[in-house]
């Protein structure tokens, strides 16, 4: 699926909850993301933000994948919307080359 003008992938967001828990963590992820103590990313520690995660052959890319939203509020997987409109999400250039 290649973006024309008559169809345009509406913008999408990464969402800020990307947070993966490492034995190193803290609080300090959650704060500089805004997300509260309770938040979707689970109890941590946190100690990295996968911001862009996408790669299904990685095992820790698949298992913290990156969530996008649509300007709706609808969540959707990055692996997922790459693996259905990788042209349209990537360029063709860069799904020729990977």
């Amino acid at each position: 699926m290649t973006p024309t003008r008559e169809h345009r992938l509406p913008p999408l967001r990464v969402a800020t909850d990307a947070l993966v828990p490492r034995p190193w963590g803290g609080g300090a992820l959650r704060g500089y993301k805004g997300l509260g103590p309770d938040g979707a990313a689970g109890p941590g520690p946190f100690g990295e933000c996968f911001e862009a995660a996408a790669d299904p052959d990685d095992p820790e890319a698949r298992a913290y994948a990156s969530t996008v939203c649509t300007p709706e509020g609808t969540r959707h997987s990055l692996t997922e919307l790459i693996a259905a409109a990788p042209d349209a999400l990537l360029g063709a250039a860069v799904h020729a080359r990977h």
